[in-house]
């Protein structure tokens, strides 16, 4: 709260800090409000990006039409995203590449979403594959990478090869990184 003498309120969903607002509390007292009406050109979401300097954060607004053509061309056509599928991402929610993955793109097709809980590592992956049968996979290529290393060292044979689409974001793929 230091480093932001602009905000005013803060809600904690868990463990209450001080002088903020128990975010159960709050969802306990609210009363329902009718769902708003967007046009197709009008901004209903910030996606925060690194901005032009280190440390700085750029708010890029989003258009319900920009997450449509999202939806059409990237879930729809490329990866052909259905009902059926069940979505592994293990981004941060608050992340664009996270909330993309990990909840807009399989509400939009009604696919189950499933999401790590805790930081990803090779192994929570390569069980939650194993146990929950995800279809597609969205991961970092650094993710990618591990996995792929662990792998090797665990002498696990094609421990991927369950999956649909394994998905790489939010940065660069090294290409000698595809094949393996």
């Amino acid at each position: 709260r230091m480093e932001t003498p602009m905000l005013r309120e803060m809600s904690c969903v868990g463990s209450q800090l001080p002088s903020s607002h128990d975010f159960a509390a709050l969802l306990a007292a609210a009363n329902p409000a009718p769902a708003a009406s967007v046009d197709e050109d009008e901004v209903c979401l910030l996606l925060y990006s690194a901005g032009l300097r280190p440390g700085e954060l750029r708010a890029v607004p989003h258009c319900k039409r920009t997450i449509a053509v999202a939806n059409e061309s990237f879930a729809r056509d490329f990866l052909a995203l259905t009902s059926a599928d069940r979505v592994l991402s293990v981004a941060r929610l608050s992340t664009a590449d996270g909330v993309g993955a990990g909840l807009l793109l399989p509400l939009l097709v009604r696919a189950e979403a499933q999401l790590l809980p805790q930081q990803p590592h090779s192994q929570p992956v390569f069980d939650a594959v194993a146990s929950y049968a995800p279809t597609v996979l969205f991961a970092t290529p650094s993710l990618y990478a591990q996995l792929v290393h662990d792998a090797e060292a665990k002498q696990l044979e094609r421990p991927l090869a369950p999956l649909r689409h394994a998905v790489a974001g939010a940065e660069g793929m090294p290409a000698r990184l595809i094949p393996r």
